[in-house]
């Protein structure tokens, strides 16, 4: 919830630098949303992270168990979509995991994922930019982190595992 608005915002504020990244671990589309799929946010909905993703600038990696009885995997699936391209990064849904065993489980693939996010689109991303890009004046696409697109064991599991 507050991590999908925080990231949105500093991402839109022209005043303020981004985050450097963003987890999300069975993130959910909305509060309302994990009870009743409405389709859309409604009046007093509590954290319509739905709704902040396509504001996030930044790389935004998502973990979920895909037997999750909690929150569903859709969610995170959901959420994917919603977020701009540029912030996509190899999700990691794991197979016959559910809410809160996720890195206890599979703790070595889920130390190595998370790992490579770091490694590839966050410490890659601060040491590439320069201190004139630290600061977010502008939206520009020229000014947004190039190379992201990299990590190639990140692309190559998600490329097996995912499709």
């Amino acid at each position: 919830g507050p991590s999908c608005y925080l990231a949105a915002e500093t991402s839109v504020a022209f005043d303020e630098e981004t985050v450097g990244g963003l987890i999300l671990h069975a993130p959910f589309l909305s509060v309302f949303r994990i009870v009743l799929e409405s389709g859309c946010t409604l009046l007093g909905d509590q954290f319509p992270n739905v709704d902040y993703c396509p504001n996030i600038l930044t790389p935004t990696l998502l973990i979920h168990g895909k037997v999750d009885k909690v929150v569903p995997v859709e969610h995170s699936i959901a959420l994917y979509k919603k977020l701009d391209e540029e912030s996509r990064t190899p999700p990691l849904f794991i197979d016959d995991m559910g809410h809160n065993n996720v890195q206890l489980v599979v703790r070595d693939l889920f130390l190595e994922h998370l790992k490579e996010y770091l490694d590839v689109y966050v410490r890659s991303k601060t040491n590439s930019r320069s201190k004139k890009h630290m600061f977010r004046g502008s939206h520009d696409e020229r000014d947004r982190p190039q190379g992201r697109r990299g990590g190639k064991r990140l692309v190559e599991y998600h490329n097996q595992h995912h499709r």
